[in-house]
């Protein structure tokens, strides 16, 4: 683009607006207070548009909506917060739905679909079929008594 066609698009630009967002002489060209601002307005608006664009992307990759979890109480002492706040900071688009809930319900509901996903600990004659387990953490056990 031509420097002529530059300043008439600036021109343009300012008798659109009403304002002066140049301050000009013959040796040098400086923004006026109004120009600074519709600079970083407009520098806002672009970057807003770069995230829509990614957020898009995302979303069509299957990477935004929401996520059930549910968790037993005192599961917040744990490893668990830190886990919720680097899946939010991985995925920015996906909503993360906490509930807590006693540890039969935890099991029960994440068959039935209630939960996605369980912070829980094993319930002894509880069938599992159907749900994969990962341990995230073991914490040590202390006590007096001598084994």
């Amino acid at each position: 683009m031509s420097q002529t066609a530059v300043s008439n698009q600036i021109k343009a630009l300012e008798e659109k607006l009403g304002v002066q967002l140049f301050q000009r002489d013959n040796r040098k060209v400086l923004l006026t207070p109004a120009g600074k601002v519709f600079v970083k307005e407009a520098k806002s608006i672009i970057t807003r548009i770069e995230e829509a664009v990614q957020h898009t992307k995302d979303a069509a990759e299957g990477f935004a909506g929401e996520i059930h979890v549910g968790y037993q109480w005192g599961f917040e002492r744990t490893v668990f917060p830190r886990v919720l706040q680097d899946f939010q900071y991985e995925y920015p688009n996906i909503e993360i739905l906490i509930e807590r809930d006693e540890v039969a319900a935890l099991y029960d509901g994440v068959m039935e679909g209630k939960y996605d996903i369980i912070f829980n600990l094993p319930l002894p004659g509880k069938k599992k079929s159907g749900l994969k387990e990962m341990v995230l953490a073991r914490y040590p056990l202390y006590g007096s008594w001598n084994l």
